[in-house]
């Protein structure tokens, strides 16, 4: 859905994009840098995933407190690639 969105004529904002996920399926997606260090912030801490430093990622809150870290934007049509999950700190 965030990929067709992203990719319509003429393009939806991400900030658009990222507030119809949070109104159809109830939590909210940020886009995250991956430090030099390989590492993003989690809570207080900073975790280390397979990601290429400086690279972009997305991280999603869901209504019940779990946070996932996503490789790209949420698609209905294929499965997630899931590289963190956790409950917020």
């Amino acid at each position: 859905m965030l990929a067709k969105l992203l990719s319509s004529k003429p393009p939806s904002s991400y900030s658009a994009a990222a507030s119809e996920l949070h109104r159809r399926l109830n939590f909210k997606t940020d886009r995250v840098r991956v430090g030099d260090d390989g590492k993003v912030p989690v809570g207080s801490q900073r975790l280390s995933f397979e990601a290429p430093p400086r690279s972009n990622v997305i991280r999603c809150l869901r209504h019940d407190g779990d946070i996932f870290y996503l490789r790209q934007a949420p698609d209905p049509k294929a499965k997630p690639v899931v590289l963190l999950h956790g409950p917020v700190f």
